[in-house]
């Protein structure tokens, strides 16, 4: 299938958890009454890597050096993956020579194990040498995903991967999960089973049959069982996430888009790591264009994704992380009385032992310990008001309390716009400035302080805040460590300060000129492929610097560029994927077009510019909010223009629509304040060239 003979609609990109938060709200049930929400989630091996569990390309290289051993007879030893490929392609293995110059080792894995390691047993051998370099370790992603199951948000799991994590995850929270790992039980999976479950798609690591090679993983959709169980949840429920899965496997997705197509209405979140959302397979991407509520998260490391949501939901850490001894105690209680002596001696000897370690966990320690635990605690589960009042109480001493603060304080200060609590991070930013002389640390705090004085800026308008701001991050920008240890991070913080730039600039050609240079900086280090969104708003931001300075200097060749800067940025804001930004950025285009064709008298830029404008309100129109009222009175004020320049009575009756619109929705407004201003009058001279041209005509 190739994407010429497919249509795809890219779906809306939210970076925001707030709405995947509400509909996990909707879909959850109730244990205590057997109910387990009506939430999926489907996982990928991108939610094991963080335990060092290669994933399907990490794998494939892991087999090189043992297929030349194979195959050389053990007579060659070549260690290095890359030179062990070419070895093979060169020795007519039956490797296409094709990969030996451009690997893509996640393709190539399929192909491994269609041909050259087909036998069960050395599956399962490979498979378990790749799992245990994980070296049996659980990430956080899976202990979140646990607790989610345990609390009833999640119904089912689906899973692409071998490993045992996701089993793992939730028996921590002392709950069995039903578990479905062969062809054999997937006939037993039920859309709305009294119990969680587990579904391995391709087998688990205990499966006597795996299912590795690119034919079983394509083949899983001509299979009856696997297509009744998918129709089955999926028509039962009401959130599919997916997670860590870049979609590759073709049988896994030709039913998932055979469901879609069944109930085009599914809500479904994709969380990817990349930021490209082409790096989606292609099925992927087809079953995102289908119907409504399809949602793109981007940008999402799986174990930072489930603290964002764990924050959200107000859980923070698992219930038996917080209170390890609650799941053996209760475990304990569920031992039935033996008729032995001797052994209810031994039970009770063990459930005394647990309230004795119980005790022990209840003591404290060390106060100042106990607190930073608490705070952790706090700020996991989205308590930043309660971290802080308890942070506040330590005596600081040192850079790291005092940094940790600043944190909290913003976190608070952000979460309710509390001047306060961000006048309170402004000063730990200081003081923590005072005891730290390492270039990394002061990058981060100088970093942490112009935000916070950028949002204190936002909040009170206050000039001063702005400019501290810039002062900030012209400070942080000159620590060299730090480019050259992270230059995305670096880039990003170029856009900041073009940002905070922008708010004070005015008609300052030096102001503006930096933060042109800033964004030209920043522009060096992201690219469209790699960093579409950071690549996009760095460009409108850079559109928006250009148009002052072009208007400023009256110089036309700015204002091009400016121009040239809003339509690349539309490459990445499509309708469709970034609405918001797309309209907003139609705006920019439409303001410099107009200006453009203002000054060059141009027909063809004003009406250019209208159509900007119109491609916005298709955005704003539903909400008749502020930015509609900018983008029509825009809108108006471009074809009054028109009708001036090129007397049409066409525009004028046009321009009188949208004015009048506008006095329908606003009856009551100072005239005297943008967008009104001028738009009575505009009204009034309007009609009376409508009037005179009807009179000529008569």
């Amino acid at each position: 299938m190739s994407k010429s003979h497919v249509k795809i609609v890219e779906p809306e990109v939210v970076e925001d958890i707030e709405p995947l938060y509400r509909s996990l709200l909707r879909a959850k049930g109730n244990p205590e009454d057997m109910d387990w929400g009506r939430a999926i989630f489907l996982i990928g091996a991108g939610c094991s890597q963080s335990t060092g569990i290669p994933m399907a390309g990490g794998v494939a290289q892991m087999c090189m050096p043992r297929l030349v051993d194979i195959y050389s007879q053990k007579e060659i030893d070549i260690q290095d993956p890359n030179d062990a490929l070419k070895w093979l392609c060169d020795n007519d293995v039956g490797l296409d020579k094709s990969w030996a110059e451009d690997p893509n080792w996640a393709d190539l894995y399929g192909e491994l194990f269609e041909k050259h390691l087909q036998s069960d047993g050395e599956q399962r051998e490979i498979i378990l040498k790749a799992i245990k370099k994980g070296g049996d370790k659980i990430n956080w992603a899976h202990i979140c995903l646990g607790e989610l199951v345990s609390r009833g948000f999640v119904h089912t799991v689906l899973t692409t991967n071998f490993d045992q994590l996701v089993l793992r995850g939730i028996i921590n929270t002392g709950v069995i999960p039903v578990v479905a790992d062969g062809l054999e039980a997937l006939s037993r999976v039920i859309s709305n089973s009294k119990t969680p479950q587990v579904v391995h798609l391709h087998g688990s690591m205990h499966t006597y049959n795996l299912r590795n090679s690119k034919n079983s993983t394509g083949e899983t959709q001509g299979i009856f069982n696997y297509e009744g169980m998918m129709y089955g949840l999926l028509q039962n429920c009401d959130v599919l996430v997916v997670i860590g899965y870049s979609g590759g496997e073709e049988g896994v997705m030709k039913l998932l888009i055979e469901a879609a197509r069944s109930f085009p209405n599914m809500v479904i979140y994709w969380i990817m790591h990349e930021e490209n959302y082409e790096k989606l397979s292609l099925n992927a991407q087809v079953l995102l264009s289908i119907g409504h509520n399809k949602f793109l998260m981007t940008n999402k490391d799986a174990d930072e994704f489930f603290i964002e949501l764990m924050e959200r939901l107000k859980i923070g850490v698992p219930r038996w992380m917080e209170n390890p001894m609650e799941i053996l105690i209760e475990g304990a209680l569920l031992i039935a009385p033996p008729k032995n002596e001797e052994i209810a001696k031994k039970i009770d000897e063990y459930k005394n032992k647990l309230g004795h370690l119980n005790n022990s966990c209840s003591k404290t320690i060390d106060e100042s310990k106990d607190n930073l635990i608490d705070i952790s605690t706090f700020r996991l589960a989205g308590e930043s008001e309660k971290a802080f009042l308890r942070i506040k109480d330590i005596s600081k001493t040192n850079y790291e309390l005092w940094r940790i603060q600043a944190e909290i304080a913003y976190e608070a200060g952000r979460q309710k716009s509390n001047l306060d609590y961000l006048e309170e991070s402004k000063n730990s930013w200081k003081e923590s400035l005072k005891l730290t002389n390492d270039p990394i640390e002061i990058y981060k705090a100088q970093l942490g302080l112009a935000k916070t004085l950028q949002l204190l800026y936002e909040l009170e308008s206050n000039s001063a805040y702005i400019e501290q701001s810039v002062k900030a991050y012209r400070i942080a920008l000159e620590v060299k460590e730090f480019k050259e240890s992270n230059i995305e991070n670096w880039a990003e913080t170029q856009n900041d300060l073009g940002v905070a730039l922008q708010a004070i600039y005015g008609s300052d050609a030096s102001l503006i000129n930096e933060a042109i240079s800033a964004f030209e900086n920043a522009l060096q280090q992201f690219t469209q492929e790699k960093n579409p969104k950071n690549w996009a708003e760095t460009k409108s931001n850079l559109g928006g610097a250009l148009q002052k300075l072009g208007e400023l200097n009256n110089d036309t060749s700015l204002m091009e560029r400016a121009k040239d800067a809003f339509e690349s940025a539309l490459e990445v804001y499509t309708h469709e994927r970034f609405p918001k930004d797309w309209a907003e950025t139609q705006m920019n285009l439409g303001s410099v077009l107009q200006k453009l064709g203002e000054i060059k008298k141009d027909v063809s830029q004003l009406e250019k510019a209208g159509n900007a404008y119109r491609r916005a309100i298709e955005i704003y129109n539903s909400k008749k909010s502020e930015n509609w009222l900018w983008a029509m009175s825009s809108l108006g004020k471009v074809l009054q223009t028109l009708a001036e320049l090129q007397p049409n009575i066409t525009f004028f009756q046009e321009a009188e629509s949208v004015y009048q619109e506008i006095l329908n929705v606003y009856d009551k407004f100072n005239v005297n304040e943008e967008p009104f201003k001028g738009i009575e009058e505009g009204l009034r001279t309007i009609k009376m060239k409508i009037s005179k041209i009807n009179s000529k005509a008569d």
